[in-house]
């Protein structure tokens, strides 16, 4: 296995884990005011994000963000609870599926603000050439690892 030190120095995961809990507590400290976290935001901004389909199924939304599904679920909870979305459909063939309600759409779009501030310092810090070679790094990462 090597030094454990000198893996953590070229550890892919542990350098992706470091920087996502860095980058998503800096968001979540901004959306704090508004009573969203950075996972609810990024959430919320998936279901936004669907042009071709006003929800999105459980399975797909699972592939969106990268994640299981009960970690889907326990994720889901706080926002359903709150009407930020709605769920729809039920067992069977199509199966569940979410959608952004007015109010979550609301606050989505208010969190957008605290998000530029965040983004805008982020980028600011390594500049904009590198934060594009750095998002096109992490979508490569991410299209390796779900083989």
């Amino acid at each position: 296995m090597g030094d454990p030190a000198a893996i953590a120095n070229v550890c892919v995961v542990f350098s992706l884990r470091r920087a996502a809990r860095a980058a998503s507590h800096r968001l979540d400290i901004a959306l704090a005011p508004i009573g969203l976290s950075a996972g609810q935001f990024t959430i919320l901004s998936a279901l936004a994000a669907t042009a071709e389909s006003p929800s999105l199924g459980a399975a797909r939304l699972c592939r969106t963000l990268a994640m299981d599904r009960s970690t889907l679920n326990r994720n889901l909870a706080p926002l359903l609870s709150r009407g930020l979305i709605a769920r729809d459909g039920g067992r069977g063939r199509t199966g569940l599926r979410y959608r952004l309600t007015g109010d979550g759409a609301d606050l989505l779009q208010t969190a957008g603000m605290a998000w530029q501030t965040v983004q805008r310092d982020l980028i600011g810090g390594i500049g904009g050439a590198e934060a594009g070679r750095v998002l096109a790094a992490l979508d490569r990462i991410t299209s390796v690892a779900q083989k």
